[in-house]
């Protein structure tokens, strides 16, 4: 049975709710808008991946944990201190609003799009990481990159507690670079 998002914004209202891989719903798809509220737990299990199309909206208040991929055409809003646990990777040509926690446990790459910390907003990413054609902020967060990252064509700043621990690579950008720690070259 198709996963309904109609369904599984109810049921975030009074419940934690866990997504299952079974016959037929290997995709959960966000066509309009989800919120996962304050003190909700939403779990998408390995073998589910999570698409937000273009035109729609997903705000992270409460908890968000995704073991596949999550392919962001849309909005994300994540407010959330308890985290937005992405453990696979992170695919993204919309737009990404990090005010909160988000761990993505897999590689992160930004084809046009943008990703904005702000505030307290904190990213770590465990795998390498790719932007082109984006705009970047990576705000005064802790942003941590544990792998390389490699920019083409992005407007942007790195913020002031900002740490690659792989190659930081430009090519063809405009990056203001405002501090951080770089433990890898700059080629």
């Amino acid at each position: 049975m198709p996963l309904r998002l109609g369904t599984v914004e109810y049921s975030l209202r009074s419940n934690d709710v866990i997504l299952r891989r079974s016959e037929g719903n290997d995709r959960f798809v966000i066509e309009g808008s989800l919120t996962v509220p304050t003190g909700s737990r939403l779990e998408v299990e390995s073998g589910i991946d999570v698409l937000i199309e273009n035109n729609s909206r997903l705000e992270v208040n409460g908890t968000l944990v995704i073991e596949g991929e999550l392919n962001n055409k849309g909005t994300i809003t994540n407010t959330s201190m308890n985290t937005l646990d992405l453990r696979g990777d992170y695919r993204g040509s919309g737009h990404m609003r990090n005010r909160g926690r988000m761990l993505a446990g897999g590689s992160f790459f930004l084809d046009g799009g943008s990703f904005i910390n702000s505030g307290p907003g904190c990213l770590e990413v465990e795998g390498d990481a790719a932007a082109d054609w984006a705009q970047l902020d990576f705000g005064s967060g802790r942003t941590i990159f544990k792998g390389d990252l490699d920019c083409a064509e992005i407007e942007g700043e790195t913020g002031d507690n900002v740490t690659v621990e792989g190659q930081f690579i430009l090519k063809n950008s405009n990056m203001t670079i405002k501090g951080g720690q770089y433990k890898g070259e700059f080629p």
